[in-house]
């Protein structure tokens, strides 16, 4: 049974006792009425990470801190049907800054976070122009690379993971080829995310990448004939040859690049995540462990992965996470 139930001008629709959503305004007007401030990001992955980043802060000071994190899908307005959470956050902006009286009253209140993706960059499948960051402007803040998933895309916290959980399998002959290789499985990863981007599958790519469709050539991975496979089975018809296209990327990009720093910014988030962990599948296959195994690497303990790498980046001192720290900031003081 659906019932309504009014708190002021904010209208909430509730099935059973489970909260359904807010309009635009009813929730502008949660925000207003909060005594803390408020953060509105896109999913609940950026959720985690702040609130993990949050809690760190409560832990260095010895007290709970103020301000609250929302995800976008608690907004149900229908003009936001349709939307992406990205799009869902810029119409809340938009409709904030259309009134006056509610900007006024809530400039000092109210903050997001989004994901950058590509906005503002030359993305090309030969990499000629720079990767740069974006401009950051309290307190509506972005991320550096493509999605929070970014920020995971180095070696200590891979390392760490593997360590942790697979240690039984993974000698020390396989972290010393990890770290000689994590350039190019960066330049893999970045080739991937940008050539599915360019033969327009991004959604029908999601999981279909697995270390059976990579080898390891002279000093490089690339993709294999089964990607083209894979991708037709899920009924992408792309003009050119994707497998061919990524494997010229990875040349290209290799003779560019030397350091897998800035450009595991540029992958995609999902998409990139999941080439990077099929790369490191593929690396220990090499070094003799069972498909099973390598398949648990590759796909398994998702949840546990990302709680180990949210872990990580709110210790690891030498790991860059601007702006999340400065989103943590205005929103705690």
């Amino acid at each position: 049974m659906i019932k309504k139930i009014f708190l002021m001008k904010s209208t909430i629709t509730m099935i059973g006792n489970d909260m359904q959503g807010y309009s635009i305004a009813g929730y502008l007007n949660a925000v207003l009425r909060r005594s803390e401030k408020t953060m509105l990001v896109e999913g609940i992955a950026d959720k985690s990470v702040l609130m993990r980043l949050k809690n760190e802060r409560c832990s260095t000071v010895g007290t709970d801190l103020p301000g609250v994190i929302d995800v976008a899908g608690l907004l149900t307005d229908d003009v936001l049907k349709g939307l992406g959470m990205k799009a869902v956050v810029k119409v809340v902006q938009d409709r904030l800054a259309q009134s006056p009286r509610m900007l006024a009253a809530a400039g000092d209140k109210f903050g997001t976070l989004t994901d950058r993706e590509w906005d503002g960059l030359t993305v090309d499948m030969e990499l000629e122009s720079p990767w740069f960051a974006p401009d950051q402007g309290s307190p509506n803040f972005v991320t550096i690379g493509h999605s929070v998933e970014n920020y995971f895309f180095r070696l200590a916290p891979i390392d760490a993971f593997l360590r942790q959980f697979f240690s039984d399998h993974l000698s020390q002959n396989f972290f010393n080829d990890l770290a000689d290789r994590f350039r190019a499985i960066i330049g893999f990863a970045v080739v991937y995310s940008l050539a599915i981007r360019h033969i327009g599958a991004i959604g029908r790519a999601d999981r279909l990448i697995s270390h059976e469709m990579i080898e390891w050539h002279k000093g490089s991975y690339l993709s294999t004939a089964r990607l083209n496979i894979a991708l037709s089975n899920r009924g992408v018809m792309a003009t050119q040859n994707p497998y061919l296209l990524i494997n010229y990327g990875v040349w290209k990009y290799a003779e560019r690049y030397t350091a897998p720093e800035p450009w595991h910014w540029l992958c995609h988030g999902h998409l990139g995540e999941q080439a990077i962990w099929a790369c490191v599948a593929s690396l220990a296959s090499e070094h003799g462990i069972s498909p099973d195994v390598a398949t648990q690497i590759e796909r398994g303990l998702i949840d546990v992965r990302f709680r180990h790498c949210v872990d990580y980046l709110c210790r690891d001192v030498d790991q860059t996470n601007t702006p999340l720290d400065s989103a943590i900031d205005w929103l705690t003081t």
